[in-house]
This record gives structure tokens, C-alpha cells and sequence, in this order.
């Protein structure tokens, strides 16, 4: 699992590169909207607006990951910029 969570905390923190305030996907990655309804509806509205496939690519990883490990991403991406480590996201963690 943790090659999975470090490869969508790599595309969350080169997504922000580009969208500091979280983009197509602010209600998720900046608010913490973590619920499947969440994603789809930025899917179904924002992306598909903003013709955002790197927002489109991240809002199908998260779909595929389990709500805790959802929360702990939320929580702490922006650690694995600094340590390029997912061992403080999925440490402890069963799902």
C-alpha cells in the first residue's frame, strides 16, 4: 500500500506546483472533503470543467484508497515533501 500513498502524495505536491489553493480538487485536498461524494463531485464538475487530467488522475487514486488512509494523506502529504518518506501516513495503519 505505501508504494500507492506515495505515489498520490508525488501528484498532490507537483499538482500544487500549479494550484496552490488545491485547484479542481479544493474542496478535497484543501478543505478536507474526503468523502466519495466529494471526489465525484469534483469529477463531475470542477475537472470536467477545467479539462484538468492531473486532477482527474488524483481524484481516481483517492477513490481507490480507504477513507482512514484518505484522512492521513489529508492530514500529512505535505510532510513527504520534506522526507519523501509515506512511513509517517501509513505507520499504525490497518485498512
Amino acid at each position: 500500500m505505501s508504494s500507492e500513498i506515495k505515489k498520490v502524495c508525488d501528484l498532490i505536491l507537483e499538482y500544487y506546483i500549479d494550484n496552490s489553493a488545491g485547484g479542481a480538487l479544493h474542496i478535497v485536498l484543501d478543505d478536507g472533503n474526503l468523502e466519495d461524494r466529494h471526489i465525484h463531485w469534483c469529477l463531475n464538475n470542477a475537472i470536467k470543467e477545467n479539462k484538468d487530467d492531473r486532477a482527474k488522475i488524483i481524484a481516481e487514486k483517492l477513490l481507490t484508497i480507504g477513507p482512514i488512509m484518505r484522512q492521513r494523506i489529508y492530514d500529512d502529504w505535505w510532510e513527504f515533501e520534506d522526507t519523501n518518506s509515506v512511513d509517517f501516513i501509513t505507520e499504525g495503519a490497518a485498512e
